[in-house]
């Protein structure tokens, strides 16, 4: 990946931390000052508790591309109560779009699903082989080819329904 995802998502956290420091400031005129700290430190704990998972290229590419449009919040929420700093709005007008910031995301998702897909196939193909070997046991036991048939269909059924399909 071209962007380096966890500093993407430090560079968004900064921003939330600055913003959080800026409402703050507010508490004279900011009647609605509790819910807007409450918000922040929400964005700001959920990196904080979630820094440490981390561990892979999903993983911190999702992160970029939560905490940016958590940077989109805080900032909006600082135009909002007329707070906004010059420096706050240049290192919010440095980060990419969250559209941006989600493709790395996306991509490693849609492979994802490729291989979810490619794997549920192999699943199916190996199931059916299992299949016509349970219906020539059966056979063997005694069943005709349509009594056997017809018990596999059933136990297909009551498996499908158990897991709610």
């Amino acid at each position: 990946m071209a962007v380096d995802n966890i500093a993407l998502a430090k560079e968004a956290f900064n921003i939330i931390s600055d913003a959080r420091a800026e409402i703050v400031k507010t508490k004279e005129t900011n009647k609605h000052i509790e819910r807007d700290l409450q918000r922040l430190d929400e964005m700001i704990n959920g990196y904080k508790g979630a820094k440490k998972l981390l561990t892979g290229e999903r993983e911190a590419a999702f992160a970029a591309g939560w905490m940016v449009s958590m940077a989109n919040n805080a900032v909006f929420l600082l135009y909002r109560r007329n707070a906004i700093t010059p420096e706050i709005e240049t290192a919010y007008r440095n980060l990419p779009q969250t559209e941006e910031a989600m493709e790395d995301y996306e991509k490693l998702i849609n492979e994802d699903n490729e291989k979810a897909k490619a794997l549920e196939a192999e699943r199916r193909a190996f199931m059916e082989g299992q299949h016509s070997l349970d219906i020539l046991k059966s056979v063997f036991g005694g069943q005709s080819v349509e009594q056997a048939k017809k018990k596999l269909a059933e136990y297909q059924q009551a498996v499908a329904k158990s897991l709610g399909a």
